[in-house]
């Protein structure tokens, strides 16, 4: 456990430096992370640690690279299936919501700071029906269910815009449920 966190305070912000070497060893079909981060994986704690291990990796400052698409689609991907994931029966509601915050700062990192585009309908469609589903998580009595995919309207003539306020709709979500999060001390 001791040395997930240390790894995740030595990637943060410098997930493009780790490109060559690390990142396939970390986020490979047979990763390091990969392995933790897994569903199946049985300690709730190694689980979230790992997840933010990952978020880590896929924050980037302003001026410097960005992690490479593949590994940022490996994350995205990553944090798709373990968002609408439902609570283990060992696992803590502390432990619980902040593995969805390390899964939803990963999102943002990688939809603003890596400048991810989402190209599949599917992917913008998940990640919407995940938003939709945790932007109330937490609220006594409230109980969502939802679809795994909204599909959002193609409007031809709207696209590009579309997909621009889509992003802008999707950050400005993400960003307001995390504040929302951390004023209720649900999130430290």
């Amino acid at each position: 456990m001791e040395i997930l966190q240390a790894l995740a305070a030595l990637v943060y912000c410098n997930g493009s430096k780790c490109q060559k070497i690390y990142l396939p060893e970390l986020l490979g079909k047979t990763g390091l992370l990969m392995k933790l981060s897994d569903l199946a994986q049985s300690d709730p704690e190694v689980r979230r640690a790992a997840v933010h291990c990952m978020a880590n990796l896929c924050l980037s400052v302003p001026g410097q690279p960005y992690v490479e698409e593949p590994y940022q689609n490996i994350c995205f991907q990553a944090f798709l299936t373990i968002l609408p994931s439902p609570e283990s029966s060992d696992m803590d509601d502390i432990t619980f919501c902040m593995l969805l915050q390390n899964a939803l700062k990963g999102i943002q990192s990688l939809l603003n700071g890596g400048r991810m585009k989402l190209t599949q309908t599917d992917e913008l469609g998940a990640l919407l029906a995940v938003l939709k589903k945790f932007m109330f998580h937490g609220l006594p009595g409230l109980n969502i269910e939802m679809p795994t995919v909204l599909y959002p309207t193609p409007l031809p003539q709207y696209d590009e815009l579309l997909c621009v306020f889509s992003m802008i709709c999707i950050t400005t979500t993400l960003k307001a449920y995390l504040e929302f999060c951390f004023s209720l001390g649900l999130l430290a």
